[in-house]
């Protein structure tokens, strides 16, 4: 079936349906939990850090859940309802028509937490590792993590997102074309993709993310390879007595940087593509190469999903049990 937004992209309207709702119901269960447990009083305070961290992870990626959920929201309502005026103008047919999605709270609002949840889990999955790495390798250090120092790191890294997200809805009003019916538009992430603002926003936006799951795998390795040294180095009745400890923490590194793996590796399809764009080649204009962009783009945001099913296994099974350990 044809769709007002998504040009009946079968597979850009399962992602949207499938990983938005699913990203919803799991970031709520997530932050719920980690708010519960924030507020128990017998919990330590490396357990109150981390679950701070983890409920704010969910928040950056409930942003991105709700944004797909908007776009396949959208693309019902519009496909329904005014299915004469995007097929008219989409076909050629009719000149002069106003995209009125395009101008809708709701589609600036969609390109406000697209681009917070682009920039905010990455910064946030550095914080995580920055504190993993600390409480495993320097447990007892006088410059050791604290939750004030948690929450000032925490807020700058959402005044940031909030400043790149609100600059790029500042832009895309004033150079937004009312009459474009083009279907990455229509996602209402940037109103003009072939702009000169956008290319360096993109190419900024890859470097950054590149560079920060780097840096996150780099950490994890580091703990990785403290855990094998610190282990060799006991007798054999401290490694009964921090073993449990030591295989905790390993499996929170593990999944963790499981995760920062494929948050790296979700965002190669649309680079590939981006650098495709940049250097004109064809195929990025013809129909599969403009359905698999949107694919690609839409793609981004499916750890939206994945990340707090993935926190959920941790914190209900594993952290339960080291939080006796912290």
């Amino acid at each position: 079936m044809w769709g007002a937004l998504l040009h009946g992209n079968k597979v850009a309207v399962s992602i949207s349906w499938g990983f938005g709702i699913i990203g919803v119901l799991a970031n709520l269960y997530v932050i719920f939990n980690c708010a519960y447990d924030f507020k128990q009083n017998h919990r330590r305070k490396a357990s109150k850090i981390h679950n701070f961290l983890i409920a704010n992870l969910a928040t950056a990626d409930l942003c991105g859940a709700t944004y797909l959920t908007i776009i396949s929201s959208a693309d019902v309502y519009y496909t329904n309802n005014y299915y004469s005026l995007f097929s008219c103008a989409i076909n050629g047919s009719c000149k002069n028509v106003t995209n009125i999605w395009l101008i809708t709270p709701a589609c600036y609002f969609a390109r406000f937490i697209s681009n917070l949840s682009v920039y905010m889990p990455a910064m946030l999955t550095v914080v995580i590792a920055i504190d993993r790495f600390v409480s495993i390798t320097v447990p007892h250090s006088a410059h050791r993590i604290t939750l004030p120092n948690i929450k000032i790191v925490v807020c700058i890294c959402w005044l940031v997102g909030i400043a790149i997200s609100a600059l790029v809805v500042i832009q895309s009003i004033i150079v937004l074309d009312p009459f474009n019916f083009d279907d990455f538009t229509n996602l209402c992430c940037f109103s003009n993709v072939n702009g000169i603002f956008f290319r360096i926003y993109a190419s900024i936006s890859f470097i950054f993310i590149v560079m920060s799951y780097s840096f996150t795998l780099i950490l994890y390795v580091s703990i990785f390879k403290h855990l094998r040294h610190f282990k060799r180095r006991l007798t054999c009745i401290s490694r009964i007595i921090v073993g449990k400890r030591s295989g905790i923490e390993k499996k929170v590194g593990i999944i963790t940087a499981f995760l920062a793996i494929t948050n790296t590796i979700i965002w190669i399809p649309c680079l590939i593509l981006f650098l495709m764009e940049i250097a004109d080649v064809s195929f990025i204009d013809t129909k599969i190469g403009e359905q698999l962009t949107i694919i690609s783009f839409l793609l981004i945001f499916a750890n939206a999903s994945a990340n707090p099913i993935s926190y959920n296994l941790l914190t209900t099974k594993n952290l339960k049990r080291s939080n006796s350990w912290m």
